[in-house]
């Protein structure tokens, strides 16, 4: 008896462009990374940071800074997306040079994970 070796090829017809939204949530973040500079004793500035499901379903999600920095506040900590988490950076009386911190947002429906890193140069 012989082998005989067979070899399937299967292709799959899919339309560019298409809206195909999976079934389950998908966090989505922007901007990944926010950089200010500022003089010693500047006021405070806040920026927004999207959160979005990009996917279906429910996206419950909560945030914290890693490093706890004083300098460094967000607003809320959770939330339903979509929604805007509040990125406040307070120079306060932080002395010259640069700080960093990473501000976690997780899906608590999936438990992912999105990093926004967080840059304060003063000068």
């Amino acid at each position: 008896m012989k082998a005989i070796a067979l070899t399937a090829l299967v292709l799959c017809a899919c339309t560019l462009g298409s809206n195909i939204v999976p079934k389950g949530p998908i966090l989505s973040v922007a901007p990944m990374a926010i950089t200010r500079t500022d003089n010693v004793g500047a006021a405070a500035q806040t920026d927004s940071v999207a959160i979005v499901n990009a996917g279906g379903g429910e996206l419950p999600w909560k945030a914290h800074i890693q490093n706890g920095s004083g300098w460094l506040a967000i607003v809320p900590d959770s939330g339903t997306a979509p929604s805007k988490l509040l990125v406040t950076t307070s120079p306060g009386v932080l002395a010259a040079g640069t700080y960093r911190d990473l501000i976690q947002i997780q899906d608590l429906s999936t438990g992912s994970i999105q990093v926004v890193t967080v840059e304060l140069d003063l000068q």
